[in-house]
């Protein structure tokens, strides 16, 4: 878990820096998150997978998912959730 705590993390980055831009959805690139890091990938897809299913998140194509801002507090809350405190 120690690992892919740093993937969760960076997402999380990712997503505010995103949403500091301008427009109504934000599309999360795992290639931009994690490069060539498949280990960083898959903890990224397994993550955005969960989106998916509650409807927070939609696929567009491989590695790229959409997302509405109206639905980034409830991200933000719910990856803060799954990190462990220090």
């Amino acid at each position: 878990m120690k690992g892919r705590t740093r993937y969760i993390s960076g997402l999380l980055v990712y997503i505010d820096l995103m949403s500091r831009s301008k427009g109504s959805t934000i599309v999360i690139k795992t290639e931009k998150i994690c490069g060539t890091d498949r280990r960083c990938s898959w903890a990224i897809y397994e993550i955005m997978k969960r989106y998916e299913d509650m409807g927070l998140a939609t696929k567009w194509k491989k590695g790229t998912w959409v997302i509405d801002r109206k639905n980034i507090d409830i991200m933000k809350k719910d990856i803060l959730a799954t990190l462990p405190y220090r």
